[in-house]
């Protein structure tokens, strides 16, 4: 008989809760094992699983990942394909999410059936969790010497526990299944075949009436209550006044399950036997394993030990990009680093600039020109430059000096004959004859004539004058200039 095996395992802080099932040819499941594991350095030394074995072997290890760890959303999205869909997804977590994006490790799922908003879109329930805590589980469930194939999350455990494990259930419409045990109900709201909202809340057995309103409300946040058909409920005899006293609450049948996996043939259980008592307590363990029987492609998948092998140095690089700590002090040594090359680059580079220095100081003067004939030329163009160029700054200077206060100079021009023409404005033509006074008493300026006033309450002049000391070569002797 060809007979398929899983393992489910559901991570928490206390410990670790695991269930093996067998499928038979005939789709029919039973349960192999069920098991409570200690997360201490004991319950390592006494497990028979071997990691490397688990890995390798052809039995799924599915893990899944307690509600408080993950970050659930269900959003009405365009049905298109699979690689748009996914960009799309990843700007919706970028958006709406809490976390940076690249804290996170996330995956979705699309549903069967089109969304409310049209045939064109379908729900698509996205789920996230901290890449660090979800490395930490991994490492958890290694030192218990147990290696995972999948790692998925609790809602997805508790809907492959109402589609593949239940009986009766009405796909199409909105049920709600609660695992609930003395000191936490899970309470799921099942839509489609699919979990849209789950919430851990705690139980006080002397306070039932607080946890059964505080399972209404919890209901109710997930949508509206007259949507809810019908409560699957799994828990204890020592339960049932609870379970009453919700009915009434929500006003809609709380049934206790029918569950569809068979007797075992070898239990762990006192009882032999699989009721709702026992999937109060491994009811998320059975449903990893029933998804690792049944929805092994399907599954959604936050780490996947397969794609993991595939891309191994992408694996590490996740990995290590999870501990912020570790890569910033990597980076702040590489800055030091460089930063003791950059100033050794530029100690070294100084010291060769003082060593050229020291060596053209030693050289003759006589000798600078004859080592090096190309410079020669240039550097006789630039004395002459420096000897016959026209010092503007000075003359402007030496103009703002001599204008009296009454005279606006509107415009200053210097032609190539070096001749210069000044015009502008004045309150009275005194105030122009001594500005040409003036200048012509200095001895940067020469023949300066008033060639042209215009009558008017402002008198407008024209003045021009004659720069000594640069004068234009002739034609025989080039361009250029000679000092006078």
């Amino acid at each position: 008989m060809n007979e398929r095996t899983a393992v489910g395992i559901q991570i928490s802080d206390t410990g670790l809760t695991e269930a093996e099932l067998r499928r038979t040819t005939d789709r029919q499941v039973e349960v192999v094992r069920l098991e409570r594991v200690a997360v201490d350095a004991r319950a390592a030394d006494a497990r028979a699983i071997d990691r490397g074995e688990s890995i390798n072997s052809a039995t799924p290890y599915v893990a899944g990942l307690s509600g408080p760890d993950v970050l659930s959303r269900c959003w009405s999205l365009p049905n298109t394909d699979a690689e748009r869909l996914r960009r799309i997804v990843g700007l919706r977590v970028e958006a709406d999410l809490p976390v940076s994006a690249d804290q996170l490790t996330w995956a979705y799922r699309v549903t069967d059936a089109p969304s409310g908003a049209g045939r064109d879109h379908h729900d698509v329930l996205v789920q996230a969790v901290r890449t660090e805590r979800m490395h930490h589980h991994l490492d958890t469930l290694s030192a218990v010497g147990i290696g995972t194939n999948i790692v998925t999350t609790e809602a997805e455990a508790v809907g492959a526990l109402y589609r593949h494990g239940l009986r009766n259930t009405d796909p199409d419409a909105t049920e709600v299944l609660i695992l609930a045990d003395a000191d936490r109900w899970i309470t799921a709201v099942i839509s489609g075949g699919m979990v849209r909202s789950l919430r851990r809340l705690r139980s006080d057995a002397n306070n039932f009436e607080q946890t059964c309103r505080d399972c209404q409300q919890s209901i109710a946040s997930a949508g509206s209550l007259s949507d809810v058909r019908r409560v699957w409920w799994c828990g204890g005899a020592a339960l049932d006044a609870a379970r009453s006293r919700l009915a009434e609450l929500l006003g809609v049948p709380v049934e206790p399950v029918d569950i569809g996996i068979s007797r075992q043939r070898q239990s762990t259980t006192s009882s032999g036997s699989i009721g709702p008592e026992h999937l109060a307590t491994y009811g998320p363990a059975i449903g990893l394993a029933l998804a690792g029987l049944f929805e092994r492609d399907e599954i959604l998948r936050l780490y996947d030990r397969a794609a993991a092998d595939r891309a191994p140095r992408a694996s590490r690089l996740e990995r290590v990009m999870s501990y912020p700590w570790r890569w910033a002090g990597v980076a702040a040594v590489f800055t030091m680093l460089a930063a003791v090359m950059h100033v050794g680059a530029l100690y070294g580079e100084v010291r060769n600039m003082q060593h050229l220095i020291d060596q053209a100081g030693n050289v003759p003067v006589t000798n600078k020109l004859g080592d090096a004939p190309e410079l020669e030329p240039k550097i006789r163009a630039l004395s002459r430059l420096e000897a016959y160029r026209i010092d503007v700054e000075r003359i402007v200077a030496a103009l703002c000096l001599f204008t009296p206060d009454s005279i606006i100079i509107s415009s200053l021009s210097i032609s190539r004959e070096k001749r210069m023409t000044l015009k502008g404005t004045a309150q009275d033509a005194k105030a122009i004859f001594t500005l040409t006074e003036a200048l012509e008493n200095d001895s940067r300026f020469n023949a300066v004539t008033p060639e042209q006033t215009a009558a008017g309450k402002e008198k407008t002049f024209t003045l021009t004058a004659e720069l000594p000391g640069v004068t234009k070569l002739t034609t025989a002797t080039g361009r250029g200039a000679s000092w006078r």
